[in-house]
């Protein structure tokens, strides 16, 4: 592989999200995906971020996005989980739960950049 954080497997992997749907025991109006839930969280991430640069306050970008990336990782891993116990699980064990899932994105992703994988 030539190690760049864009590759192939990279966008089987984020856009494997485009097709799972979280289950829960309420009625959805919309037929939203996990893809749809993380890029609704995004723009608004980005929103605010906007909006606490209009207020003088620094936003570190970077980090914003590594955690974002991290955020959409995470839940595309651990899609199964109802919030309430992925929450608890996730406060209780997060060590754990971070092992977990870069080992899953490891395994699925092969071959992007060092500094990506580090970042989420």
């Amino acid at each position: 592989m030539n190690g760049r954080a864009l590759n192939a497997e990279m966008l089987y992997y984020l856009f494997d999200s485009a097709n799972m749907h979280r289950w829960n025991d309420h009625l959805r109006p919309l037929d939203l995906t996990e893809l749809d839930k993380q890029a609704h969280k995004a723009a608004l991430t980005w929103v605010l971020g906007k909006c606490e640069e209009d207020a003088g306050n620094p936003v570190d970008w970077e980090r914003v996005v590594e955690r974002t990336m991290y955020s959409f990782v995470q839940r595309i891993a651990l899609t199964d989980l109802k919030p309430q116990v992925f929450h608890r699980i996730n406060a209780e064990k997060s060590e754990e739960v971070s092992r977990y899932v870069l080992g899953e994105f490891d395994r699925r992703v092969k071959g992007t950049a060092p500094g990506f994988r580090q970042g989420l």
